[in-house]
């Protein structure tokens, strides 16, 4: 199973994306749940085909709130699953 974890730099990931592009893809909050200094977020971003959930774990510093750890899941789109069918 671990050939299936990789890591993800934010600096890498940000790299791809280009300034005035239009991407199809929506961003949605699922939940937040907050105590303290820490707080657990879900997030999905979809496009036309997949659906990427993010579970991440954050804390507030004196800068503000940081993401402390990050990890996703991908899953087909139900109009995907339906065309390879």
């Amino acid at each position: 199973m671990s050939h299936l974890l990789s890591e993800i730099r934010g600096k890498n990931y940000i790299s791809n994306i280009e300034v005035g592009r239009e991407y199809s893809r929506v961003g949605k909050i699922i939940t937040i749940d907050v105590t303290g200094n820490s707080a657990m977020a879900k997030a999905t971003i979809t496009n036309k085909n997949k659906v990427y959930t993010d579970y991440l774990l954050l804390l507030k510093l004196d800068q503000g709130w940081r993401i402390s750890n990050k990890i996703f899941t991908v899953q087909q789109t139900v109009s995907q699953q339906y065309q390879k069918q």
